[in-house]
């Protein structure tokens, strides 16, 4: 095989969550070759079929991630991360975002890896009532919601190791609906089929379909601007 044939290698971490799993069949399709992260008892059935190479780690242990990721890959996809809206699980929702997101680019850093696409959400950016864009400042980190400020404060990581070499993207996904979705939206739309839902409170929100945002994140991963943020 040729240097000019030789297949891309991506780790994806979160790789059989939602967006992870959608991402990974993408990346499959599109031949590349897939180091695939989860933790240990996570559930795999959505890529456990598919021809790739499954590790086993943890994000918050800095250690295990120096070890996990291979040196020289093409790419690395943090897709990991914790969407908990309860107050409860503040104290591990920003353990995983945000050290979880500095172990991560820190060990892809090292690794030499030649780009890191940073899966972020568009509420870091804070709570926007009207049009924003890639230019809007960014509130998120005073939220008083966890998660949008955790979603901020990670993406503070990602510029700080940018500023320290490494070739980082970030993209920003709105509302995310889509197949192998079985916690988010589509509980939803569930709900909404069996009449069990009771009430839905006024307002609109912005959507994308996971199949062309991962479009998007490849394409970040080819030839995305290093420090920019992409909202989809």
């Amino acid at each position: 095989m040729s240097g000019s044939d030789k297949k891309k290698r991506a780790f994806v971490t979160g790789a059989n969550g939602f967006v992870g799993t959608n991402l990974v069949r993408k990346l499959v399709a599109e031949d590349w070759d897939v180091i695939a992260l989860h933790r240990q008892n996570s559930d795999i059935s959505d890529i456990k079929n598919l021809d790739i190479e499954r590790v086993i780690g943890d994000i918050t242990q800095p250690r295990a991630m120096s070890k996990l990721i291979p040196r020289d890959l093409d790419a690395v996809f943090h897709v990991a991360g914790s969407t908990n809206l309860w107050a409860r699980g503040s104290v591990e929702q920003l353990k995983v975002n945000v050290r979880g997101t500095r172990n991560v680019a820190k060990a892809a850093r090292l690794a030499n890896t030649k780009k890191f696409v940073h899966i972020s959400a568009m509420v870091a950016y804070g709570l926007y009532s009207g049009r924003i864009s890639e230019n809007s400042a960014s509130r998120g980190s005073s939220s008083d919601i966890t998660y949008i400020r955790s979603k901020a404060l990670a993406e503070r990581e990602i510029h700080r190791s940018v500023r320290k070499g490494l070739s980082a993207v970030i993209i920003n996904p709105s509302h995310m609906i889509g197949p192998y979705d079985r916690f988010n939206w589509s509980r939803m739309f569930r709900l909404i089929q069996a009449g069990r839902l009771p009430a839905v409170p006024s307002g609109g929100g912005s959507f994308c379909q996971a199949n062309a945002a991962c479009d998007a994140i490849i394409a970040a991963a080819e030839r995305g601007r290093v420090g920019q943020n992409y909202l989809l």
